[in-house]
């Protein structure tokens, strides 16, 4: 995610100085992917979110299981989403590679889908 992208999306977000994942972000993480984490510095919501690159097996491995924890999402393409406990969770999947996103910022597939996106365009 680009600065000048994150600004696009709301300029009251900025770098998380001490982000708190989810258990399956912190997963990507221990198998080899990144997680970044962001700070609305207006109301303190996070955004967590975890992004790795797969062999095509481990992919058609999260698809299969993506449905168990979201909703495939007609708005996020390829994607999946979902909300619980105010928080939104979104799942996507590319070519080959597994996004994973979760805030209290992103409750809408829309709002998601718009943030997912710069990620998804420099993965591509």
């Amino acid at each position: 995610m680009t600065p000048d992208a994150l600004y696009e999306f709301n300029p009251n977000i900025g770098s998380d100085p001490a982000p708190r994942h989810s258990e399956l972000v912190e997963t990507i993480v221990a198998s080899g992917g990144i997680a970044c984490g962001w700070l609305n510095q207006t109301s303190g919501a996070r955004i967590s979110a975890g992004v790795i690159r797969l062999t095509p097996d481990s992919l058609a491995a999260v698809r299969s299981t993506a449905p168990d924890r979201a909703e495939p999402s007609p708005v996020i393409p390829d994607g999946f989403f979902r909300v619980s406990g105010g928080s939104g969770h979104t799942e996507i999947t590319g070519e080959d590679y597994w996004i994973v996103i979760d805030s209290p910022v992103l409750t809408d597939p829309g709002e998601a889908s718009s943030f997912a996106e710069p990620m998804r365009a420099a993965l591509s």
